[in-house]
């Protein structure tokens, strides 16, 4: 397939802004997104269109046989994809936050991804379950903000997603 090729079929589509790309191991299958749709090449015919995310896609990535394809993007959802048929296999959710990127690990039974919202997730991809979270501990980790005066109730909710808490806290003998 040439490049312009390729770049017409995008165009036709109305949806020509692509943010990420990738090849199938085996180099047969190409995939990229950006505009809540992924394009999905597969010998010479046009690509197939993939419709499911609801916001901008930042990351894809082919299982290590090819099987299946990962997405993710800015509605906070990771995607996994029969790459053969372009069929939605299963909707990840528990990140809060645009996810920019998405792996498979090397073994192909885990996808892995990173959030603005500061965690890293494991995903099982056999049951689509969240099976570990990593956080990234902010810079405010654990300050107690309860009773702070001066602060209003945005800088209150900035505060505590960099990590300090709203704990009351109860005195004795006052």
């Amino acid at each position: 397939m040439e490049k312009v090729e390729a770049r017409k079929s995008v165009q036709e589509t109305g949806e020509q802004d692509i943010f990420c790309v990738a090849f199938s191991p085996d180099g047969s299958r190409l995939a990229c997104g950006g505009n809540a749709v992924i394009h999905l090449w597969q010998g010479d015919g046009p690509p197939l269109l993939l419709r499911q995310h609801t916001a901008w896609i930042f990351s894809l990535a082919f299982s290590p046989d090819g099987r299946l394809l990962v997405s993710s993007g800015a509605d906070a959802t990771i995607c996994l994809w029969d790459a053969e048929t372009g069929s939605i296999r299963a909707i990840l959710r528990g990140h809060t936050e645009t996810i920019y990127k998405v792996v498979f690990t090397p073994d192909g039974y885990s996808v892995v991804s990173c959030s603005f919202d500061g965690t890293v997730k494991f995903w099982d991809v056999a049951t689509g379950d969240c099976v570990n979270t990593l956080a990234v501990e902010g810079p405010y980790a654990g300050m107690n903000i309860a009773g702070v005066r001066g602060v209003t109730e945005a800088q209150k909710r900035a505060l505590v997603a960099l990590g300090a808490v709203e704990e009351l806290e109860m005195r004795r003998g006052r």
